[in-house]
């Protein structure tokens, strides 16, 4: 599938593309530079795809970094430990303990708002 530029508009969410580690060909640098070039927001990997420095990776070009598949308890704190921007789950009481527990090492009150 094509990338396809996109525009950001303030106020929204971003828009992730989805996409396995395996499948990106030309490797994570270069997907990074394009989708900044195509102003796409955000980029959706599965769990086990991720790690810190691909995260870090991602942020350095501007693109938010989302993981998908975070069933249990480990996978959602690393991944939250790893600095990732978004999370999904198909278990919203067990996300939103680690959003608790990993909270204050992102720089959140615990006890405020999680969304801002």
């Amino acid at each position: 599938m094509a990338l396809q530029p996109r525009r950001r508009t303030a106020g929204r969410a971003p828009v992730p593309v989805a996409a396995r580690l395996s499948r990106i060909k030309e490797g994570p640098e270069r997907r990074a530079a394009r989708l900044q070039e195509l102003q796409i927001d955000a980029i959706n990997l599965h769990q086990s795809d991720w790690t810190g420095g691909l995260a870090t990776l991602f942020h350095r070009f501007g693109i938010c970094a989302f993981g998908w598949d975070a069933q249990f308890d480990r996978v959602l704190d690393g991944l939250l430990r790893m600095g990732l921007d978004g999370v999904f789950s198909d278990h919203v009481p067990r996300l939103v303990d680690a959003l608790a527990r990993n909270a204050a090492a992102r720089g959140f009150d615990p006890a405020g708002p999680i969304v801002s």
